[in-house]
């Protein structure tokens, strides 16, 4: 993570350009294009896209500091993963998946069964750092213990999908444990191709397999419900004797 300190100390809210250049060849460059300054006086402030500002509303506070870091957190153990879809109209529709891990979620026996929930929230930031969509859901998990134990194992796959627009972003995935209230992070880069201007395109990739795939997934997506044999995982590492099926659309 790199930052500055601007020589240009002036608040007069004008747009500032940022140009990063790196002397080693064949080496993409992630950055943001530009920032503007706060002003000395009040200004009125455009308020984000609905969808980027309901993925922050209603969340705990653990979950809200995990997505405003600039850095990955660590606590709750999490891999993300996105993979844009030709959608409708100028927007594409990026599924987003989420992998928690079941060693770091605590059940509790309650009533015969083994109870959890988890917070959970994407929002995506363009290369501005302007949240551009976003997403959050509450998941229950009642739970038999035979199937607490599994989660244990295995972990918890969580799905969802964003509207964006083509372009560059970085998602900031957070979620938090009701159980333990420990909270994580990780952040994806992510690629949304113009799929409406392009004369042939691939989408993004989707993996499961027989036996990794044998993860709960609470709220699975309605597509690779008919697609896939497994639930989608974020891991790209796989037993020499599993199965795997790869989706995507051409």
């Amino acid at each position: 993570l790199i930052g500055y300190y601007p020589s240009n100390e002036a608040r007069d809210g004008k747009f500032r350009s940022i140009e990063l250049r790196v002397s080693r060849p064949g080496v993409s460059v992630r950055a943001r294009r530009g920032y503007t300054p706060g002003v000395a006086a009040a200004a009125p402030v455009e308020a984000p896209p609905p969808a980027a500002a309901e993925a922050a509303a209603g969340v705990s506070a653990e979950l809200r500091r995990a997505l405003e870091s600039a850095l990955p957190v660590p606590g709750l153990t999490l891999r993300g993963m996105a993979a844009p879809f030709k959608g409708t109209a100028d927007k594409a529709s990026v599924l987003v998946i989420v992998q928690a891990s079941g060693r770091d979620l605590l059940f509790t026996p309650k009533g015969g069964r083994f109870e959890d929930t988890v917070e959970w929230a994407v929002v995506a930031l363009d290369g501005f750092g302007r949240p551009q969509g976003g997403a959050r859901a509450t998941v229950s998990m009642p739970l038999s213990q035979r199937s607490a134990e599994a989660v244990a194992r295995t972990g918890v796959v969580f799905q969802t999908r964003l509207d964006l627009a083509p372009g560059s972003y970085q998602l900031r995935i957070a979620a938090r444990d009701g159980g333990s209230g420990v909270a994580g992070a990780v952040h994806c880069d992510l690629e949304v191709p113009d799929f409406a201007k392009l004369p042939i395109a691939l989408s993004g990739v989707v993996l499961s397999a027989e036996g990794a795939g044998q993860v709960p997934s609470p709220q699975p997506d309605e597509a690779l419900k008919k697609w896939l044999p497994a639930t989608p995982v974020t891991q790209r590492q796989f037993a020499s004797d599993d199965t795997l099926t790869a989706i995507a659309e051409v």
